[in-house]
């Protein structure tokens, strides 16, 4: 029995090459079955600054990027950058070679995220009552989870990076979308603890605004105030 060689990656592509190689290609309906998956699909290696290049440019403005995309398309080119089980190519941006201005501009732009895909492409479920969306749905729910990043040695950075994730994900709920907010509180559950504080004023600022686009997230709300959220 004989197997096909294994393609050489390419190091450090360009920005052109690397969009068309995580989003122009064929995504179906099954979220378990996806190129990523083939070790002979995985296309890139890319070195931490290149890395936080690209996923800056791509955070300017994803909904004009990707405008022309199926939002299966969209959700398996972003579970590729964002999550280490499948490529996860954004975590590089704690490596120490990158700049902390870089992954502030990071944290400042990773809303963007659902202010423009998740928001306008996914009906407004809620994945924690086992509502079906579809893979983009499903993906703007568990992003928070499923996202993983390299902390920056100085735990100063670190914490100042994580502090600024958590005010992206404040952000995100003062969007008028019930899948958004639910992503955000999601997200809010479990990274909290890197300044609970900071969290709790988060979504209790938001309950006192009055701002759930459905009124099972205030019970959610709730849970994930003290991280307890699935």
């Amino acid at each position: 029995m004989t197997t096909a060689p294994c393609p050489q990656q390419a190091h450090d592509p360009d920005y052109e090459t690397w969009f068309a190689g995580c989003f122009d290609r064929p995504a179906g309906d099954d979220p378990f079955d996806d190129w990523y998956w083939t070790a002979l699909d995985d296309p890139f290696a890319l070195s931490p600054s290149i890395a936080a290049r690209h996923v800056l440019r791509l955070l300017e403005d994803p909904g004009r990027q990707l405008e022309t995309h199926h939002p299966n398309q969209i959700a398996s080119g972003l579970k590729y950058i964002f999550d280490p089980g499948c490529g996860g190519d954004a975590r590089l941006i704690g490596a120490p070679e990158v700049a902390q201005a870089d992954r502030l501009a990071f944290a400042a732009r990773i809303d963007r995220l659902y202010g423009e895909l998740f928001g306008p492409l996914c009906p407004p479920v809620l994945g924690h009552l086992s509502e079906e969306g579809g893979r983009l749905a499903g993906l703007a729910y568990m992003f928070w989870d499923v996202v993983c990043f390299d902390m920056p040695p100085r735990e100063q950075d670190a914490q100042a990076f994580r502090e600024a994730l958590l005010e992206a994900m404040g952000r995100t709920l003062a969007l008028p979308h019930a899948g958004a907010q639910e992503g955000a509180l999601h997200g809010l559950g479990h990274w909290g603890s890197a300044n609970p504080r900071l969290a709790e004023r988060i979504i209790d600022r938001w309950l006192d605004e009055g701002r759930p686009a459905r009124p099972e997230l205030i019970t959610y709300a709730r849970g994930a105030r003290c991280g307890c959220v699935l």
